[in-house]
């Protein structure tokens, strides 16, 4: 009797038959649904080491900078006009009555170099390197300034004498200050550029030279000029533009002392003079009602002096507010 047969009739064998066959079928169904997804999958990359560049490949990395040799030399009478200056590096160099009007300069380096009776009319200085440097001589009418490092008593010695050119450039000269973090310089052009914009308004309230003649003709022209000037030099007195935080305290003072000898006159007929204590009570109630503080009405004046101190104390709280968040937001 065949094999085949025999397995079939026997109950034991046909079960280890079937079981066989099933585990043969599932084996296969498993291969079928997994196997070409596995067998197809690429092999996970290496780990690759980075590249170092060959040595003949160097050299293509990067572009050197061009720079222009002029460091420690001396040059005079050139004429510059019109041109740009890129990377140029002037180290101590000398230069004597050149022209470089109306031409660009960017990331120049003039440290510790000289420039004697040099002409800069227009020029534009970019990211560029001024500290250390000397213009005696030079002129830098209209000369615009970005990003640009440079020394504050320098550039105010060598303003344009005309207030106006000279108002419009420490306005830049500012800006400039304030772009690369330098608030000290930012600080001394802004007195400067105060005081220029007083000799404005002056000259053109005077009427003195021909250009404010012309420009500012008529009663409403000088009215206006005259505002101009009388706010700026109250200002300046008052607390010194923001800029003179100890201009607050002396001004304050001279208010309260002005106040009280008025109201010292109104009180001495009521209560006499020894009374007053030679006039310290009076000013103590002027200080007391400028601070805050209840003071003694025995020697209260004129009403309105009271009212006077009440608003010069909210006045000044609000010019030490000011000053208090300039102070900390340069830090």
């Amino acid at each position: 009797m065949k094999k085949g047969a025999l397995l079939i009739q026997h109950p034991h064998s046909m079960y280890r038959l079937a079981s066989v066959n099933d585990a043969r079928h599932i084996r296969n169904m498993l291969r079928s649904l997994f196997g070409r997804r596995l067998e197809g999958q690429p092999p996970a990359p290496e780990r690759e080491e980075p590249q170092v560049p060959a040595l003949e490949s160097r050299h293509a990395i990067g572009r050197p900078i061009e720079r222009v040799p002029v460091s420690l030399g001396r040059y005079e009478k050139l004429d510059l006009r019109h041109r740009r200056f890129e990377d140029m590096n002037a180290n101590k160099a000398a230069f004597i009555d050149c022209d470089f009007s109306y031409s660009v300069f960017e990331r120049a380096y003039f440290h510790a170099a000289s420039f004697n009776n040099c002409k800069f009319i227009g020029c534009r200085f970019y990211d560029s390197n001024l500290r250390g440097a000397s213009f005696p001589g030079s002129d830098f009418r209209y000369a615009i300034f970005h990003r640009t490092l440079l020394d504050s008593n320098e550039m105010v010695a060598i303003l344009p004498q005309e207030p106006n050119l000279k108002r419009d450039m420490l306005q830049n000269l500012r800006a400039n200050a304030a772009e690369t973090g330098n608030f000290r310089s930012q600080r001394t052009f802004v007195l400067a550029e105060i005081e220029a914009a007083m000799d404005h308004e002056l000259r053109a309230l005077k009427g003195i030279e021909d250009y404010y003649r012309r420009k500012y003709q008529g009663f409403f022209p000088k009215a206006q000029a005259a505002l101009k000037y009388s706010g700026l030099r109250f200002s300046g007195l008052l607390w010194g533009h923001g800029e003179r935080p100890l201009l607050l305290v002396v001004s304050a003072a001279l208010f309260i002392v002005a106040l009280s000898l008025i109201n010292l006159w109104a009180v001495l007929p009521r209560i006499g003079w020894e009374a007053t204590g030679s006039g310290l009570k009076v000013f103590e109630y002027c200080f007391q009602q400028f601070w805050g503080v209840i003071p003694d009405i025995k020697f209260r004046g004129y009403l309105l002096i009271d009212y006077a101190l009440i608003g010069l104390r909210y006045l000044y709280t609000g010019l030490f507010i000011s000053v208090l968040f300039k102070s900390i937001s340069h830090r």
